[in-house]
């Protein structure tokens, strides 16, 4: 997204208004967060000019203890974005827009795994790994896992209950009631009502057959 942000646009001025409760715990969504929120917040403006080649980012970040009510008066007496003193950035090469603090010699260690070493034809690529993929993923580790296998298997068997009713009345609503799946995961046609459980490391797993 950076990356294209700086192609599209030829220049980028970007706030920020800090208050990420994730990052910082000392900090209070409803207290530091203009929003109310927990992740940061950032105000972005981005300028095309039809006759500049040149491409330039700013950034600006306000205090980050700063309270909601005074962020929200820096920005109401602000007026324009030009009273701001910017401060001009340089992306990385990974178009990656604070570089501070990152260690330039990290590019050079060996990756674990790269998409270009896993097209590559060539089995002699720059990566530890040439295969690798994201492993096993249900997309519903709520459901699908549990410590104990009767409350799993009744976890399992409410899903599919739920599923089978959704699935048997045109046309098919995927983003309301009480299962949200994917057509390509499972069908159209419904599963049938059972479980198939294993044990990994004194997790109880399941999946529909």
């Amino acid at each position: 997204m950076r990356k294209h942000l700086l192609r599209d646009f030829t220049e980028l001025y970007h706030l920020d208004l800090h208050g990420n409760v994730r990052k910082n715990p000392k900090l209070s969504g409803t207290t530091h967060n203009v929003f109310g929120i927990q992740v940061g917040v950032g105000i972005t403006v981005a300028i095309r000019y039809s006759r500049h080649t040149e491409r330039k980012l700013f950034y600006y970040r306000v205090p980050e203890f700063w309270r909601r009510t005074e962020k929200l008066t820096f920005l109401s007496e602000l007026g324009s974005i030009r009273r701001i003193e910017w401060r001009e950035l340089h992306p990385g090469n990974k178009h990656t827009w604070i570089t501070e603090g990152l260690q330039i010699e990290f590019a050079q260690f060996l990756p674990i795994g790269t998409r270009e070493s896993k097209m590559a034809i060539d089995a002699n690529t720059e990566a530890i790994f040439k295969t690798y993929s994201a492993g096993v993923n249900t997309s519903r580790d709520s459901i699908a896992y549990d410590f104990s296998s009767k409350r799993l298997a009744s976890k399992i068997n409410q899903f599919v209950e739920d599923y089978n009713a959704e699935v048997v009345v045109p046309p098919w609503d995927w983003t309301a009631g009480k299962v949200k799946t994917s057509v390509y995961t499972i069908g159209k046609k419904g599963v049938q009502n059972g479980t198939t459980t294993e044990i990994y490391s004194g997790v109880q797993s399941a999946c529909c057959p």
